[in-house]
């Protein structure tokens, strides 16, 4: 070590240029290194919530939400924010529904935002970025993109300010305990080097944590600079056996390299610890501190010797009295007190061991967002977890477990495919949905059944279907759109002329009789009149058909005019109830009119009489000031009662305004029903009419049947006659038999197109109009994108049947199929769907992984595996291992240090010793967090475990160290004495420093881990320097003999 130490302080131009080169490349690796945000990258390999985030990476792509509200925004600007949102570059799309309270309550609007990048890029910020630069404060932002850019900027604003205040301080601290102005300049200069070789040599890890980017710096200073200040003291003790500096430095290099070593080998170890954690943020911190710790390490062997010795005459000439503190006395009361001290101290311990189990601990919290806090009071709490199931799974078990959790009251909502547009639904049920009448939507569920049948359509007589058409289509609302107003009057007159021709085809009859009868041939005037007969016979039949079908028609409009009587009857009794209620309302009214009015001339009486008094208080001669001691709260109560009064006035008022508008809704209510009365008996007297009308006909049907066996007789005697008549009656005939062809012959689509000269597939249309308004689709059901698939490609497509889709549902068709497409995208993927759980809890507590618990108990039903992926899903796994974590953390903290130490001390007693006392103040410290009420980050918990029990063990390795070497020449009361003295300056130095850092950074950081941990480290420093200042001395005087057995022999 002799040579290394000759080496060093004889090279240190060469030493400092080698550095100085190294620093310079350090600076630019530190603008290079890559600071990761998400943690979630630290989750363990096996983590179940991993692996579910990186198969829905894999299915879904990059995604992240921000959520934003506005308050008091018109219909209008609602619908046009979610179009300017949407509009947004790398936007995906925007959720809100202005009739869902999801998204609307009262006068607050909530966008669930969909941005097509990860939470932690830089197109995430973009998008938050400019909502911020459109929106400013009217926006109250939320989600893990506003975390992650709060986080940034965090570091970014907050980090300089605390490495300000941080050096500040530490200056403070070194110029009050230093020998020299100059040395805190040496101090910080060496440590500075340090921090920027190890901020620079990150650049080589994949990345490192925001977390450790943040504190790295100030812990590396915290936790290393007690190192330069031993080998100051060394060298001070050098240079009082010798002048010359040079020697002085390489002396106490070889001296004091043993201790130092040894002193930074706890603290390496104990930051090594951190690489066995489960959770991967252990190993980013523990590599990176125990970097920085050695890189520490080698600069003050390094470069400190040279700057001290190039100094050296600088430290002389600006030598200062530092602050000395004599520790003899306190070090006597300490030895008095052992007996009492120490026991109670392990009490005390015992204690706080229970009390740390009480402690909530947090995992995934980062900020307190007050924008959050808004937007959770406005809707309540939205705490999304997602859970990623496979394709292949069972659908009643997924349907199964969507009822189970629709059935939970802290589960807000939950969205999947099979519940939204996956959902099957009647055309009734669909007009809920959707804003569209019920005749529209039967028509449409019509369409899509008869476009599954590929059979040709029937044949039908021309005339059947243009009845048909006239009747059932043109004056059907619903299918009336399919044709504009000269198509429905073509039809109109189609009919009646084929009604005309069916007369004129009477007409004709009886000019071919008339001419039979005029035929000389009797086979001729035979043949003609059995024409007539068999034609009469099937009018006949035909009428008879016609009337009974005329009387079922009746009967059956005579049943529904009951129905509609009962109708009316029914709701004219909830007329009478509700004016019944009304009048109550407006007698309570009236009631409290005039209570109002009483209320208020006892109150004007008492101002009336208080104004008296005040005036008869003045004419007493009564300053304003007694006057208004003695009166003040008579005053104050009628300010009170009148206010409250005017606040009555306002509230009757408006109640009094909703009877009134209540009273007018049940008026107009009165006059529909007298209306539908109305219209109810007009309908009576029609369907008395066409029962008359129904008589008469049968009457008329009657005698027809006399005339035609009238007519047969006849025929009987002219057969004769008829005989001659026959070819001209074949004639006549064959001519009926054509025009009858359109009123009894069934043709089919080609025949009719050619008889009605149309064209083919306008007639196709037609007959497919017809075949689907006879389909019974009652009982049918289609899912929402069944129902819009057919609408985009069968309905629009085709002009005929488009012009039954109106411009308002175009546009919500269209809103639809990028609502579904954009739907099938967030919960569909290739191997595995994705189902989004709203539950009422925060993102984590015990009440929130109690849920998270029952919620995957529940789908381990399923029989493939699910994965639940989110921030209480994270917490839950987290919660799960973290006892186990810390009490093996803390274990194998314990035995690295105990092994460190003993080959140090080579005592396993004082070894233990000194182990068990520092533990007991991580023990301390965690129980004064708890019974402080704080949620401590678990971060925190196992870091000061690891940090308190590597680097402040060095305070009790000094004490301890001094005191065997003090043990050999002193009593053991004088020696602990002179040793506490020797190690105060040094234990004070470095915990003063790490202690200043940490609260200046828990004082400062708005970011609750790292501002938790610094804050535990912090107390933990305290409760150590404690400990060594008070209870390690009881302990040393109690070990005495243990501890000095080996050197007894060699004590004067």
């Amino acid at each position: 070590m002799k040579k290394l130490a000759d080496w060093i302080v004889d090279k240190k131009g060469l030493i400092f240029l080698f550095v100085a080169i190294l620093t310079v490349v350090a600076v630019l690796g530190i603008f290079k290194t890559n600071i990761n945000y998400d943690m979630s990258k630290y989750l363990p390999s096996d983590s179940s919530v991993k692996k579910g985030m990186e198969l829905m990476a894999e299915e879904y792509g990059d995604m992240s939400a921000i959520t934003v509200m506005f308050d008091d925004l018109s219909e209008k600007e609602q619908t046009e924010r979610k179009t300017e949102l949407e509009s947004l570059e790398h936007v995906k799309n925007v959720i809100y529904l202005q009739d869902d309270e999801t998204y609307q309550k009262k006068n607050h609007s909530k966008y669930m935002i969909n941005v097509s990048a990860n939470t932690y890029s830089e197109e995430a910020r973009k998008v938050l970025q400019s909502i911020k630069d459109t929106y400013g404060d009217s926006a109250y932002l939320c989600g893990a993109v506003v975390d992650n850019d709060m986080m940034v900027n965090t570091l970014l604003e907050e980090i300089p300010v605390i490495a300000v205040i941080a050096v500040v301080i530490i200056f403070a601290i070194l110029f009050l305990l230093c020998n020299s102005w100059v040395e805190p300049f040496l101090y910080m200069c060496c440590i500075g080097i340090a921090i920027i070789l190890n901020m620079g040599s990150n650049v080589f890890l994949p990345s490192v944590s925001f977390m450790t980017f943040a504190v790295g710096a100030l812990l590396q200073m915290g936790l290393s600079m007690d190192y330069s200040i031993m080998l100051m003291n060394r060298y001070n003790q050098e240079k009082k056996k010798q002048a010359d500096s040079v020697l002085s430095m390489k002396k106490a290099l070889t001296n004091a390299f043993s201790a130092i070593t040894s002193s930074s080998v706890t603290t390496i170890v104990g930051l090594l610890v951190l690489l066995f954690m489960s959770f991967k943020i252990g190993q980013d911190m523990g590599i990176v501190l125990a970097k920085g710790v050695f890189i520490s390490l080698l600069c003050i062997f390094t470069v400190l010797p040279g700057l001290v010795v190039v100094f050296d005459k600088a430290m002389a000439k600006t030598h200062k009295k530092s602050l000395e503190f004599n520790m003899k006395p306190l070090m006597r009361f300490a030895g008095k007190i052992r007996f009492v001290s120490v026991p109670l101290i392990i009490l005390v311990t015992i204690a706080a061991v229970f009390l740390k189990n009480g402690m909530e601990i947090i995992y995934v919290k980062t900020f307190d967002n007050p924008d959050q806090t808004k937007i959770e009071e406005a809707f309540g709490m939205d705490n999304q977890t997602v859970l990623l199931y496979d394709r292949k799974e069972n659908p009643e078990h997924i349907a199964e477990y969507i009822d189970w959790l629709e059935e939970r009251e802290d589960v807000n909502s939950v969205q999947d495919y099979s519940n939204t547009i996956g959902k099957s639904y009647t055309y009734q049920e669909l007009t809920e949905d959707m804003d569209i009448s019920l005749e529209q939507a039967k028509m449409l569920y019509q369409m899509y059944k008869d476009n599954q049948n590929s059979s040709d359509y029937k044949k039908i007589t021309m005339y059947h279907l243009i009845c048909y058409m006239d009747r059932n289509v043109a004056g059907n609302p619903a299918y009336a759109e399919f044709m504009d107003k000269d198509q429905i009057e073509q039809i109109h007159d189609a009919r009646k002329e084929l009604e005309d021709g069916k007369d004129k085809m009477k007409d004709g009859r009886k000019e071919l009789k008339d001419a039979g009868k005029e035929l000389e041939d009797g086979e001729e005037e035979l043949s003609d009149g059995e024409k007539k007969i068999a034609d009469g016979k099937k009018e006949i039949a035909k009428n008879e058909k016609k009337l009974k079908d005329s009387e079922r028609t009746i009967t059956k409009n005579e049943k529904k005019l009951a129905d509609s009587e009962k109708l009316i009857r029914k709701n004219e009794k909830k007329l009478k109830k509700s004016e019944k209620k009304l009048a109550a309302g407006e007698k309570q009214i009236a009631k409290a009119e005039k209570e109002m009015a009483a209320n208020e001339k006892k109150l004007a009486e008492g101002e009336k009489k208080l104004r008296e008094a005040e005036e008869q208080m003045q004419l007493a001669g009564m300053t304003e000031e007694m006057i208004a001691a003695q009166l003040g709260s008579q005053k104050a109560e009628l300010q009170t009662a009148r206010q409250q009064l005017e606040a009555g006035k306002k509230q009757l008022q408006k109640e009094k305004a909703k009877l009134v508008k209540a009273r007018k809704q049940l008026e107009g209510g009165k006059k529909k029903l007298a209306k539908g009365r109305k219209q109810l008996e007009a309908g009576k007297k029609k369907l008395a009419k066409g029962r008359k009308q129904l008589e008469n006909g049968k009457k008329e049907l009657g005698k027809a049947k006399k005339q035609l066996e009238d007519a047969e007789e006849e025929i009987k005697d002219g057969k004769e006659e008829l005989k001659d008549g026959r070819k001209k009656y074949n004639d006549g005939k064959k001519e009926l038999n054509d025009s009858l062809k359109i009123y009894k012959t069934p043709m089919t689509a080609e025949e009719l197109a050619d008889e009605m000269d149309e064209n083919v597939d306008d007639v196709r249309d037609m007959l497919k109009i017809r075949r689907m308004s006879m389909l019974d689709v009652e009982q049918d059901t289609m899912t929402l994108e069944e129902f819009l698939t057919f609408i985009t490609d069968e309905i629009l497509p085709n002009k005929t049947y488009s012009a039954a889709i109106d411009e308002d549902m175009r546009s919500e068709i269209e809103d639809g199929e990028t609502q579904i497409r954009e739907n099938r995208e967030l919960m569909l993927g290739k191997k595995y769907n994705r189902m989004i759980i709203s539950t009422k809890y925060p993102s984590e507590g015990n009440s929130t992984f109690a849920c998270m618990g029952e919620l995957q108990k529940k789908a381990k039903g399923f029989d493939k595996r699910a994965y639940f992926v989110g921030d209480s899903a994270m917490g839950y796994e987290m919660d799960e291992g973290f006892t186990d974590e810390l009490n093996f953390v803390t274990l194998l903290t314990i035995i690295a240090i105990l092994l460190v130490v003993l080959v140090t001390f080579r005592s396993f007693v004082s070894s233990a010793a000194l182990v068990a006392i520092i533990q007991a103040a991580v023990f301390i410290t965690t129980a004064i967090v708890t019974l402080q009420g704080y949620s401590t980050n678990y971060v925190a918990l196992i870091l000061v475990q690891c940090i308190l029990m590597g680097a402040t063990i060095d305070y009790g390795i000094l004490l301890f160290d001094n005191y065997r070497e003090m043990r050999i020449k002193l009593d053991k009361e004088k020696a602990l004495g002179e040793a506490m003295n020797r190690s105060i300056k040094t234990v004070l130095t470095s915990s003063l420093i790490l202690i200043s850092t940490c609260l200046t950074v828990s004082v400062i950081m708005t970011q609750e881990i790292i501002a938790q941990t610094c804050l535990m480290i912090a107390y933990g420093a305290i409760c150590s320097v404690l400990m060594v200042m008070f209870i390690l001395p009881a302990v040393l005087l109690l070990l005495d003999r243990v501890i000095i057995r080996k050197k007894k022999g060699e004590q004067p």
